[in-house]
């Protein structure tokens, strides 16, 4: 009876301890997933990303942007702001009971599926920290504009701070 008791302890315990990894219900979506429009890409460049241009006379060349900040950061409210943000009916929020969260950095590895490694939320400010999926594959491009879109349950905070634990640091 004793083991019975200590299999069925030992099992709550598992599953409380596995329940509150994702406490706010968070899923991570990476440029892989193509949400984010182009157009707002390029008019919200980010330092080190290459970025296509065209001249006069229809000619393509690439520039290294060296101007832009390091890191673009968003928290939408509501689907009015999002939808100015993604591609058209790429993504619908229930807003009421959730929040995204928007992070655009310089990466050269854009195809990689993300993870999600942690959200905390401490003085007003949501922490979230994640990184590639790691892979085995030579799949690094130009330095690009990467993003991390983070849909998850509505908090009160006002700001949020985003940490890329990448192995490599672009920037």
């Amino acid at each position: 009876m004793k083991k019975i008791i200590g299999v069925v302890l030992f099992l709550c315990l598992a599953v409380l301890l596995t329940g509150c990894k994702n406490k706010y219900h968070a899923k991570i979506y990476g440029k892989n997933a193509n949400l984010i429009s182009e157009e707002f890409l390029d008019t919200h460049r980010v330092y080190h990303a290459h970025y296509k241009e065209v001249d006069e006379d229809g000619k393509t060349t690439w520039v290294d942007d060296t101007t832009s900040p390091k890191e673009r950061k968003y928290m939408i409210g509501s689907q009015a702001a999002l939808n100015t943000i993604i591609t058209e009916g790429t993504l619908t929020v229930d807003f009421s009971k959730k929040i995204v969260l928007v992070h655009i950095i310089m990466g050269v590895h854009p195809n990689r599926a993300l993870v999600l490694k942690s959200i905390k939320v401490k003085d007003d400010v949501v922490n979230v920290t994640y990184d590639y999926k790691h892979s085995n594959l030579k799949d690094a491009s130009s330095p690009t504009p990467i993003y991390a879109v983070i849909v998850m349950d509505k908090v009160d905070a006002h700001d949020c701070n985003f940490e890329f634990q990448s192995a490599f640091k672009y920037y």
